[in-house]
């Protein structure tokens, strides 16, 4: 989950949060532990890391570059993939990922993870982003299905592809993340306008209309059976269609009382039905239609909200049983 704030948070609080977040079951209570007496860093830290040759580049905005080690061994499971919003540095050329810590990682290593990140250092204007070495981003981070990923656009096009190159901390005014940076294996189409990464083949396709479709026949009265009022506030009010003709509709308003409500419909052959519901504290503010089918149905793309915050995450909208699920941390399972 992204975090952002015009405050700027302590970063004891920033990691309690953060360790929640990324934690498989809110109700876990790992014990307490240390790194293993041959993870902790022997005398310096910083000569640890960057005992190898240090360059820098004037082209990357005050780049350095230090042996991070041995490159983690990264696994691709079949019928699994991950998908996570991608995320543009320009000036090096690279993109970003959001990474999860592994099942069980406790609070007093994340601690340390997190004021250790020393080798490789990139700043761009108020922007610092600093690496793990690849030993402890392979013991502690989720990197699954990231030895290489395809980069898309909005509409569900392939723009290229990009392999993993380090984990590190994503750090500026606003963000505190720790991310996968992603190097492009060949140029990459269009890169500023990338959407989001997806892991592994694309499965059988169901390519998005590339035109805004209309509103659905009775859309404005089924706004109406909905509860929205001219005095609320509608926070995004769209249509997608896909290649067989289906629409999706996507309304997200917040009441007299500020909460927040998202509706999504499908519309096909005529009929209209709601497939996905959220009300309370964060609404849908961006969705896009994966340009694949997952399980036989159609999948979404997902940008949460908080209203007036500078709260937002993400993750794939796939269907479970019979209901439309959030995956936050981006993992849909194909069977």
């Amino acid at each position: 989950m992204n975090k952002k704030s015009l405050i700027t948070i302590p970063t004891t609080l920033l990691l309690a949060f953060t360790l929640y977040s990324c934690s498989s079951s809110s109700n876990s209570n790992p014990e307490l532990r240390r790194l293993p007496a041959e993870d902790q860093p022997q005398g310096s830290a910083t000569k640890e890391v960057l005992q190898g040759t240090i360059e820098t580049s004037p082209s990357s905005n005050n780049q350095q570059r230090a042996d991070l080690g041995d490159p983690p061994t990264i696994t691709t499971t079949a019928n699994t993939l991950y998908i996570k919003r991608v995320h543009y540095y320009q000036t090096q050329e690279e993109f970003g990922v959001e990474l999860f810590y592994k099942e069980g990682v406790s609070y007093d290593e994340a601690s340390f993870l997190w004021e250790q990140s020393w080798g490789h250092q990139v700043t761009t204007g108020d922007a610092t982003r600093k690496a793990f070495p690849h030993r402890y981003a392979e013991k502690f981070f989720v990197l699954d299905g990231l030895q290489e990923v395809q980069i898309l656009h909005s509409l569900g096009q392939v723009l290229g592809r990009a392999s993993f190159d380090r984990a590190e901390v994503f750090e500026d005014m606003l963000e505190h993340e720790i991310r996968a940076a992603l190097k492009p294996v060949a140029p990459v189409s269009r890169p500023a306008q990338a959407a989001y990464a997806v892991s592994g083949p694309i499965p059988k396709k169901n390519y998005p209309d590339m035109m805004t479709p209309q509103p659905p026949e009775g859309w404005d009265a089924l706004k109406k059976e909905l509860g929205l009022k001219p005095e609320f506030q509608v926070l995004k009010d769209t249509h997608l269609a896909d290649a067989q003709g289906r629409v999706y509709s996507l309304l997200s308003y917040t009441d007299a009382n500020y909460r927040p409500h998202t509706f999504i419909y499908q519309t096909e052959g005529g009929e209209t039905k709601q497939i996905f519901v959220q009300e309370g504290e964060s609404y849908i503010q961006q969705l896009y239609l994966l340009p694949f089918l997952v399980q036989g149905a159609p999948a979404f793309f997902a940008e949460f909200g908080v209203p007036d915050t500078d709260n937002h995450w993400d993750g794939p909208l796939v269907l479970q049983g019979n209901a439309y699920q959030h995956l936050p941390k981006g993992i849909v399972k194909l069977k």
